[in-house]
């Protein structure tokens, strides 16, 4: 039951087409904006909180390595762009965003290596070392998207999952992570507030009550997080209505002993 009720997280894998993509203008921004928005399912990439429901859209575009520390390459940088919600995109992420720049030297080499085509899709070597750079501050420890991190001692890449019971995101357990990453990772989802008391997503047990109010049968409507979605795909697909509510209510008992207080 316990490696059953632990989520795994999704990587944000941006798929392109054969279209215009840019930052700046025109249909090219809206075609961008409409790939990030299916590469989150329509979540914000770091807190999973609904960005887009119906037609209405709250998404901000965000540059992992900050458009600032080179306007020249990174503007229209398309491996660099994500999209996450407001509160992500410009209060949290921002944090020590001065300490972690790299250095000038640094910067320039960037500059004078990178290859920056319209269209480009593929992060080059330059911004790759540009990457590794900016990921080496403290203030860094962001699993930046939608490339993502990979961990410099395991080679394994930086990912999430979700302890339903305990209700917190924790380091990927099936990873083989040494201390460090997992430090790395802890540090990620204190910096997103995706554990804090009065901010972690309540969206869960709420659904797990309705769930027991309807005898087992859950609604299929569009949650509010992302978490809610990959519960039903992983635990409760595919099981009778029975197994579904006797699930739900362990969960909820669980729950309520451990949080009421």
């Amino acid at each position: 039951m316990e490696e059953i009720l632990t989520l795994d997280i999704p990587k944000f894998q941006v798929e392109f087409e054969e279209k215009d993509y840019r930052y700046s203008y025109g249909k090219g921004r809206e075609n961008l904006k409409n790939a990030l928005y299916r590469a989150g399912r329509n979540y914000c990439m770091y807190c999973y909180t609904r960005i887009k429901l119906d037609e209405r859209e709250f998404g901000r575009f965000e540059h992992a390595i900050e458009k600032k520390i080179s306007v020249k390459c990174l503007t229209e940088c398309i491996p660099d762009i994500g999209i996450a919600c407001g509160l992500c995109n410009e209060k949290y992420k921002r944090i020590g965003e001065k300490r972690r720049r790299p250095s000038e030297h640094v910067i320039n080499r960037f500059e004078e290596r990178a290859v920056c085509t319209e269209n480009c899709r593929v992060p080059c070597e330059a911004y790759q070392e540009l990457k590794d750079s900016y990921l080496s501050a403290d203030d860094a420890h962001i699993i930046l998207q939608p490339q993502g991190v990979i961990g410099k001692q395991s080679g394994e890449e930086l990912r999430l999952q979700y302890d339903v019971l305990e209700a917190l995101f924790v380091p990927d357990r099936k990873r083989a992570y040494t201390q460090e990453e997992k430090h790395f990772i802890c540090d990620h989802i204190d910096r997103f507030h995706l554990n804090a008391r009065n901010e972690k997503t309540k969206q869960l047990i709420r659904f797990i009550e309705d769930t027991i109010e309807k005898d087992g049968q859950y609604t299929r409507m569009e949650p509010g997080n992302l978490i809610v979605e990959l519960f039903v795909e992983q635990v409760l697909e595919g099981k009778s209505q029975r197994e579904i509510l006797k699930i739900c209510k362990l969960i909820y008992r669980y729950s309520f002993l451990k949080f009421a207080t």
